[in-house]
């Protein structure tokens, strides 16, 4: 559970311009913000973004105060991203798949980041990434509009570090 002074640290969710940066995008889009709309994983919510291009959305990004995204369930989703990674790999997913896809990075300090895909009713195919920080959860979802729509550049692994960064370097002064 974060402390109330890790929760003040917290850094307020990154400007549009930033995001897009971060995302890579072929031209300029134009990225617009909107804050408060919590996503699926449910936990003691930091604070959400959700980031559109042209009109669609393309990340949504929450922080949860520590050890609460997923509430009781959060080993069990540990475990069945594990476990999917693996079963991808073992299927014979190729290496840029795989950075697309389904798996598990360990970052230097030890920490995992799990990537699945998944599907928003509303919002389409999408990569999902969460992983623990050392004050608070991190929740990324990266959406793709469709054919003709801006699509970012940047792998989900890529924006996944850039938020991390962000993270890491403005939470805690």
């Amino acid at each position: 559970m974060a402390s109330a002074e890790a929760i003040e640290d917290a850094p307020p969710p990154p400007n549009a311009g930033k995001v897009e940066t971060w995302a890579k995008f072929e031209k300029a889009q134009g990225l617009t913000q909107e804050l408060g709309k919590e996503p699926a994983p449910g936990g003691k919510l930091i604070w959400c973004a959700s980031y559109y291009a042209g009109g669609k959305c393309v990340y949504v990004v929450a922080l949860y105060e520590r050890g609460t995204m997923f509430g009781d369930k959060r080993a069990e989703a540990e475990k069945g991203a594990a476990v999917a990674a693996a079963n991808a790999l073992a299927g014979g997913m190729t290496d840029d798949a795989k950075k697309e896809a389904v798996h598990v990075e360990t970052r230097e300090d030890g920490r995992k980041v799990f990537f699945l895909t998944g599907q928003d009713v509303s919002k389409g195919a999408a990569h999902i990434a969460f992983t623990g920080l050392p004050y608070c959860d991190l929740f990324v979802a990266q959406f793709h509009p469709g054919p003709g729509a801006a699509a970012p550049q940047a792998t989900l692994s890529e924006f996944v570090g850039q938020m991390e960064l962000y993270l890491l370097t403005a939470g805690k002064k």
